[in-house]
């Protein structure tokens, strides 16, 4: 099975990510549109969720495009210019997603 890896970058707009083989050969690329919601003055807001939910959907559509199984990730490199954090309705350590 080929191994590829994942490269995600998060702006102010879209996440956007690279699917990239072993000697760094770009394979396929995907972006999702995050939103943003602006107040009055300079008060710029994200939501985590909608963030998390943008790399997930890139990334996911990115194997789909490269026709590669997400088994076939062996690494993932991330970039983003917002702060993130893990949430789950409960404390406890983080466990893989089902497929």
């Amino acid at each position: 099975m080929e191994q590829v890896f994942v490269g995600v970058d998060v702006g102010t707009t879209s996440a956007r990510a690279g699917l990239f083989d072993a000697q760094g050969k770009l394979l396929a690329t995907a972006r999702r549109p995050i939103r943003i919601w602006q107040e009055a003055g300079d008060v710029v807001e994200q939501s985590s969720d909608d963030i998390w939910n943008a790399c997930t959907a890139a990334v996911r559509l990115a194997l789909r495009e490269a026709r590669i199984p997400p088994t076939a990730v062996k690494g993932i490199g991330f970039d983003a210019t917002c702060s993130l954090s893990y949430r789950a309705s409960e404390p406890a350590p983080l466990k893989k997603p089902p497929p």
